[in-house]
């Protein structure tokens, strides 16, 4: 979703009590974020293995006006990303490898999100993004999940309301 797009749907999600994040998979990530400021964005998450200094682009996400967020691949080790995101709002522990819709949950990322859980504050969320679905939507929330990515689980079916009011009756 580019400038002009954020643009024109902003104003509709804040009026609806909305807010709008930008998961950027991109280098040098610090160069978008007065971008999406400018757009209307609310925050923005970058990946702590694009970012040379991920404080100094924290500090750059906060002087725009944004919360921010720190995101980890499954290469990464959780206390790796945990020390980068310094003062982050959130940390988002990649569930899939970065590129594409509708790639398998991997497993191992339960493991993960209970590791990085313990050591981020109680004020940081905790985000999963890949493979989140009816299958494991419980366990990653009982892992200490509290912000769950769910793109083809909804999207990728008939019924969208159905899928998404599954997802939630999964986890109360």
């Amino acid at each position: 979703m580019g400038p002009i797009v954020l643009r024109s749907i902003a104003e509709r999600i804040h009026a609806r009590g909305g807010a709008i994040d930008r998961h950027l998979m991109v280098d040098d990530p610090v160069h978008h974020f007065d971008q999406i400021a400018d757009a209307g964005g609310d925050s923005v998450t970058f990946h702590v293995e694009a970012a040379s200094d991920p404080a100094a682009a924290i500090r750059s996400a906060r002087e725009q006006g944004l919360q921010v967020g720190v995101a980890f691949n499954p290469e990464t080790a959780p206390e790796v990303a945990a020390a980068a995101a310094g003062t982050a709002d959130l940390v988002l522990c990649m569930s899939i490898h970065p590129g594409y819709s509708g790639q398998t949950f991997m497993p191992d990322a339960l493991d993960r999100v209970r590791f990085l859980r313990q050591l981020v504050p109680d004020g940081v969320h905790v985000q999963v993004d890949g493979g989140v679905g009816p299958d494991n939507v419980r366990a990653l929330h009982d892992a200490g999940a509290d912000l769950l990515v769910a793109g083809t689980s909804i999207f990728g079916q008939e019924d969208l309301p159905r899928a998404y009011r599954g997802l939630v009756q999964a986890v109360a």
